[in-house]
């Protein structure tokens, strides 16, 4: 099953995009007509430039929760160059989503491992922190360095 790409009509700015990453914060978009709000997980440039990203993500709230469902995860690409447009796909399938790039690295796959965790951890306990911890096995003082660490906010 092939995923159909959406179009982005219009975005965020290049800091807003990066805000949203390391705050963990929503950042706005125009998709296919529809007002959505996501919350960034991954950005990468494409082509060294830093105007061209891939970028991943989840959708936070939109205006037609029948096209885009709260929580749904998406992956695309975003350009400057082209007046803040794009495309997404969301994650329906396992082959909607390309495997992620070789990042050999084991100290950044690491980070953006336990920031992903930690995120799941927040959703799953509507934010409580506490919580949070006893599902991640670790205590609310290491989620605090972790998450401050990692440039969430705290």
């Amino acid at each position: 099953m092939t995923q159909k790409q959406l179009m982005i009509e219009s975005g965020p700015s290049e800091m807003d995009l990066a805000f949203s990453l390391f705050r963990q914060q929503p950042v706005y978009f125009t998709i296919d007509g529809c007002d959505v709000w996501v919350n960034i997980l991954g950005i990468e440039a494409e082509d060294g430039s830093g105007k061209s990203w891939n970028i991943k993500g989840y959708i936070n709230k939109s205006t037609d929760t029948q096209k885009f469902p709260i929580d749904k995860e998406f992956y695309g690409w975003f350009d400057y160059r082209q007046h803040r447009q794009g495309w997404i796909k969301l994650k329906d399938s396992p082959e909607a989503i390309p495997e992620p790039d070789e990042v050999l690295s084991i100290k950044i796959r690491t980070r953006q491992f336990e920031k992903e965790l930690i995120i799941k951890a927040l959703r799953k306990t509507n934010g409580d922190r506490a919580k949070a911890a006893i599902l991640l096995e670790i205590t609310p003082r290491v989620l605090h360095f972790k998450m401050k660490d990692l440039g969430m906010k705290v």
